[in-house]
């Protein structure tokens, strides 16, 4: 059951929902997991996106400019969305990017058009993406225009100090302030403050 006019589209990369949950202090009835391995494959479904790079570069055969709208196939969006270590802002910046390419897919997968293919799409996705979004909860979204929240999506990403643990294993760790900060923000937009 959806809460409120609010659909939030979040990402489980590494934390299971119930830990995503109780770490956020909210609850979570609808989630998508990305596999970004995946990428080409996921832009490809959909026939591919359009992004608006954030910076210059080049990765991989491919050069990207920034302010420009640029049509990616699979490929090119792998590589936009790879591409980490001449990025100023580093892993942040690759995850910057890496959100663009999940929004632009979100958009071609909302739209009428792809409406007709929708099944189509989700069974070329399912080795890429995990979801408990069943067909009759994109229907209700739809016949309640709700799809149209998709097309304004606004981004947080919760800041830390990365860096690699005893287990060798790279870890961003969080302030109390900042868990405050994107837990309070999420239980305002869910209305549940």
């Amino acid at each position: 059951m959806i809460r409120s006019k609010k659909f939030f589209l979040i990402m489980l990369e590494i934390l299971g929902l119930s830990s995503l949950q109780n770490l956020l202090d909210i609850p979570i009835d609808y989630y998508v997991t990305v596999n970004m391995a995946g990428i080409q494959e996921i832009v490809n479904a959909v026939g591919g996106v359009d992004v608006v790079s954030p910076l210059t570069f080049t990765s991989t055969g491919y050069t990207f400019y920034e302010g420009d709208v640029t049509h990616l196939d699979g490929a090119a969006a792998l590589a936009f969305a790879r591409m980490r270590y001449e990025d100023p802002n580093g892993d942040t910046g690759r995850q910057a990017r890496q959100r663009l390419i999940i929004e632009g897919v979100v958009d071609k997968v909302t739209s009428a058009s792809t409406l007709v293919n929708y099944q189509n799409i989700l069974g070329s996705l399912s080795n890429n993406v995990q979801t408990n979004f069943q067909m009759k909860d994109y229907l209700a979204l739809q016949g309640n225009d709700y799809l149209a929240a998709a097309r304004n999506i606004t981004s947080e990403q919760m800041g830390g100090s990365g860096g690699i643990g005893d287990d060798g294993i790279y870890y961003n760790w969080l302030s109390e302030d900042e868990l405050y900060r994107v837990q309070s923000l999420l239980q305002s937009e869910l209305e549940l403050d």
